[in-house]
């Protein structure tokens, strides 16, 4: 498979078809590869953002490349299925090709889609059958584990479905390798395979099938083909051990030649299967015509031998990214400006392709320097600060362009990015060479993996703002008639909208060069010398942050939508806090503040830009719709109908937007009576039933002092619209999510609406005790200090007691269940109480955790931040503000081990950032003005 590095589509004018023309020595390899009886595949990219557009759609280009290259199939790149115009398109070049989709193919489109790839086949204890090869036996199937170190499970499954693999040595510029004992099994696997094909693709195949029970018990499985009296037996060991035994419950029959064609042994009964490895068996009745070629698959096998086991280890390889020196500074370009030192405003658009590791690969140390990348698409407006004047491009500038003026001016941006503009001559000339000069590797055919790898990840142009909404539009239905992603069609549109600065060529406009921030928009630092930490990527966020290209409006007051904002923000989502002009966020006078600034909106503002916009006026719900074009998902609170009257609602926003998730969360959701009515989460915590349960039983009923039910609410928000953000992946659809404050809250409250419908049972406020077990509580120490003790399982029931001197009690019937001893919670707490009230706090605890009793201290705030477990995991965090200095708040909720969260500032002041959120949707300065003087922004 001929497949074009993505970080080189789109340098220059040149798209995918270019690309492979231009590539030195190419059909010279394809007909040395054609003479070698290997068939050859084109990529097809679908989401191509080269600069230069074909004369002929998609399907005609393809077909009039494959047929000049000579090629035999087309492998499709992102994509489960060809459309039907691409593949009539494919069936009138010469040859006619094969497709192969990356993902699982629909059963009803086997018929013409050949081959697709296996890389989320699923492994079990037992090797799994392969869907689409049970459906159709003449379908391929490549395993595909890129990043994996171990192979053995893929191997497995190829030999026990007849299937094949796909081998990589290097994945986006990562050498990845295969160990000693993979390639050993590979080799055996594909030689038997080649000479028993007639049989692996036209005989009778029971998978699972033929094991005795010796080898059944080892984690020995066996599958069975078998046509015109030969019948092979396909074996692996799921073991990290060798084994030696019989592995066919059916002994040969009297006159069948029985043979094993992965070492070439005649006459076997017992076979060593190698760990993790393969062996196989073929049965030749009498009378039945030998498989073609096989004396010389046995002969090979033969002398095929290890005489030691073959490594596992992973041959890692040190990787290392090579950062060229500076140079001496020249004169400044002919075409250039000189930009006077002091603080700028520099808007950016670019664009990166695939490069480096997928997020989910497996992190090892010799990757370190290779940072995790996806596709990714940002636009920023970037704070600079310049020391001194520099000169500036003010035009559009290819990257060769780009290079030649960081040749001349000796500026080198440390960043990741490396633009390639050109292919060496030393480069050309080892491509025309490479036909006749490729080492050879036993096992995986040729290219030498090398001792070091040469790193240079690569930045390519990007898209811009769209200007105009209808041209939006008319691109994506010219993208949905071709069968690609909406978002895709955005991107192409907004590419051709022009802008100032120093550009890529892109068709017809550019992108502004992306210099990375250390610390965020807020901080940029010079732009001669800005450097970005390992896994830091633009705005501060890290690069490996789930969420990362996920786009959120927050336009939501208080708590509940807020929050739920900042919960992704928090994983990497960019989130755009939308407020009123005149009239901020409630949330900016709840609580405490020092000096002027609220100190709640620190935290529940964190990781977010704030824009002002009065959504009320004509012009600010049509900026609204600008920014929702371009947004994932929208979170707002307005009572039902607001947004609608200003001409924002689900209908309008999904005509410029289809994929958007719009979370609405109100008090009492979008229907029913109390719809229209205004809430907040106190109302939610009384008409659950919270408030009922809560306080002493002789009191009245109890209200948090804090947003108890906005915070449930937000969590909900959340996690509905993650929900919603994957069924989109699999649809391509955005939908609306309406969210009561009043019914999160319940869902925690227990069983409540169950027992009483069963029952006619209703909880009664019981203070610090629980129904549901005993002792439960909190007790004070004999210094004043409080502790709380719960009792949720038996085991720490009657060890509280054993601790307390009352071992008596857990003989008591009563004391077998937690909901009886909740009924002698009078008794269990007297006891406990007393031993506690006898001791200081430092002996309650020490004596609860010698007896392995749950306890813990009862703390304020000044507890919280001096508790050692909570300093361990991390759960308060300084966080850098420009406003307050250092700020301590609460961490993010929980720890990834691969794509952490962070917090990349604090919550910033009212309105900060909307020149600069503007801009990304082609605002000028001088038309953010004139709404700001008409009290829009």
């Amino acid at each position: 498979m001929l497949w074009h590095a993505y970080p080189l589509i789109g340098i220059d004018e040149r798209n995918q078809y270019d690309f492979y023309r231009d590539v030195p020595g190419l059909t010279g390899l394809i007909a040395e590869l054609h003479e070698r009886g290997i068939r050859v595949f084109v990529d097809y990219n679908p989401w191509d953002t080269g600069t230069r557009r074909a004369a002929g759609d998609d399907p005609t280009e393809l077909a009039a490349l494959v047929t000049e290259l000579g090629v035999d199939g087309v492998f499709l790149d992102t994509m489960k299925e060809g459309d039907t115009r691409l593949i009539d398109a494919l069936r009138t070049a010469t040859p006619p090709q094969v497709l192969e989709g990356e993902s699982r193919v629909p059963n009803q489109r086997i018929v013409d889609h050949q081959l697709s790839w296996a890389q989320w086949f699923a492994d079990s204890t037992a090797p799994g059958v392969m869907r689409a090869h049970w459906y159709e036996r003449r379908h391929m199937l490549h395993s595909t584990r890129r990043w994996n170190r171990d192979h053995s499970d893929e191997l497995q499954a190829a030999w026990m479905n007849g299937t094949g693999v796909l081998v990589w040595d290097a994945v986006f510029g990562v050498w990845v390798g295969w160990n000693e004992r993979d390639r050993a099994t590979l080799r055996r696997m594909l030689r038997a395979q080649r000479a028993l094909s007639p049989i692996l693709v036209t005989g009778e195949w029971s998978p699972l099938l033929g094991a005795s029970e010796a080898a059944i018990a080892a984690g020995v499985y066996v599958s069975r083909y078998a046509a015109d009296g030969v019948t092979l037996w396909t074996i692996v060991n799921r073991g990290d051990e060798a084994w030696t035994g019989e592995p066919l419950a059916q002994a040969a029959a009297e006159g069948v030649r029985r043979v094993e064609v992965t070492t070439g042994t005649e006459g076997v009964s017992r076979v060593t299967v190698p760990a993790r490895g393969i062996a196989g068996i073929l049965d030749i009745a009498p009378g039945a015509v030998a498989p073609a070629g096989l004396d010389e698959l046995l002969a090979a096998a033969r002398a095929d031998t290890d005489s030691a086991p073959p490594s596992a280890d992973f041959p890692a390889r040190e990787a290392v990214r090579r950062i060229p020196s500076p140079a001496p500074v020249l004169a400044p370009p002919a075409g250039s400006v000189l930009v006077e030192p002091g603080e700028r405003r520099v808007p950016v658009t670019f664009r990166r392709r695939e490069t480096g590791f997928y997020q989910g690969a497996p992190y090892v140390e010799e990757w370190k320097p290779l940072p995790p990348r996806l596709h990714d698409d940002r636009t920023e407006t970037l704070r600079v600060t310049i020391p001194s004047r520099v000169a500036m491009a003010n035009g559009e500038v290819t990257v060769g362009q780009f290079r030649d003026f960081l040749d001349r001016t000796g500026y080198r941006p440390q960043v990741a990015e490396r633009f390639p503009g050109r292919i060496s001559r030393r480069g050309r000339s080892r491509h025309r060479r490479l036909p006749r000069r490729r080492p050879r590797v036993r096992g995986l055919g040729r290219g030498a993996p090398p001792g070091r790898v040469r790193v240079a990840a690569r930045g390519v142009p990007a898209r811009l703002p769209a200007a105009d909404p209808g041209g939006v539009e008319l691109d994506r239905e010219r993208a949905q008639r071709r069968g690609h992603p909406v978002r895709h069609a955005q991107r192409r549109q907004r590419a051709r909208q022009p802008r100032v600065g120093l550009v890529h060529r892109r068709r017809g406009a550019g992108a502004v060069v992306q210099p990375e921030t250390a610390a965020g928009r807020a901080r940029c630092r010079t732009v001669l010398q800005h450097r970005v930490p390992a896994g830091v990527g633009c705005g501060g966020q890290p690069m490996s942050a789930s969420l990362a290209g996920i786009r959120v409006l927050d336009v939501s007051t208080l708590f509940a939508g807020p929050l739920a904002a900042t919960f992704l923000g928090d994983f990497g989502a960019d989130v755009v806090k939308v407020e009123h002009p005149a009239r901020p966020d409630a949330a900016r006078g709840h609580g405490p503040a020092k000096d002027g600034v609220n100190l709640w909106r620190k935290t529940l503002g964190r990781n977010k830009r704030t824009v002002t916009i009065d959504l009320s006026s004509p012009e600010g719900a049509e900026l609204l719709r600008r920014l929702a074009a371009d947004a994932d998902v929208l979170i707002e609170n307005f009572r039902p109908g607001t947004l609608e009257r200003w001409g924002l609602g689900p209908e309008a926003l999904h005509a410029v937007n289809p994929r958007l998730m719009i979370a609405r969360v109100t008090a009492f959701g979008q229907t029913g009576p109390y719809s229209s009515r205004p809430g907040f989460g106190s109302l939610a915590e009384a008409m659950s039933g919270f408030a009922a349960l809560t306080g002493e039983p002789d009191g009245p009923p109890t209200l948090p002092p804090f947003g108890l039910a906005d915070g449930i609410a937000a969590l909900s928000t959340a996690y509905a619209v993650m929900v919603a953000l994957r069924a989109a992946a699999r649809d391509g659809h955005g939908q609306v999510i309406d969210l009561a404050i009043i019914e999160p809250i319940l869902m925690l409250l227990g069983g409540q609406i169950t027992a009483y419908d069963q029952l006619g049972a209703v909880q009664p406020r019981t203070g610090n005790r629980s129904v549901n077990n005993a002792p439960r509580n909190v007790y004070r120490t004999a210094d004043g200090d409080w502790v709380a003790v719960s009792t949720s399982s038996q085991s720490i029931a009657e060890r509280v007691m054993e601790l307390v001197g009352r071992p008596e009690l857990i003989a008591e019937p009563w004391f077998a269940s937690g909901h009886t001893r909740a009924e002698h919670a009078d008794e269990l707490d007297a006891a406990v109480a007393a031993w506690i009230a006898a001791r200081p706090i430092a002996d309650v605890v020490a004596g609860f955790e010698r007896a392995q009793a749950a306890i813990a201290p009862v703390y304020d705030v000044r507890g919280i931040l001096t508790d050692p477990q909570y300093q361990a995991i991390g759960t308060v965090q300084t966080v850098p503000d420009d406003e307050l200095g250092p700020v301590r708040m609460q961490n993010v909720l929980f720890r990834l081990s691969e794509t952490p969260g962070g917090i990349r500032w604090a919550g910033r002041p009212h309105g900060r950032d909307t020149d600069e959120v503007l801009a990304e949707v082609g605002v000028t300065r001088e038309q953010v003005d004139a709404l700001r003087a008409k009290g829009v922004v």
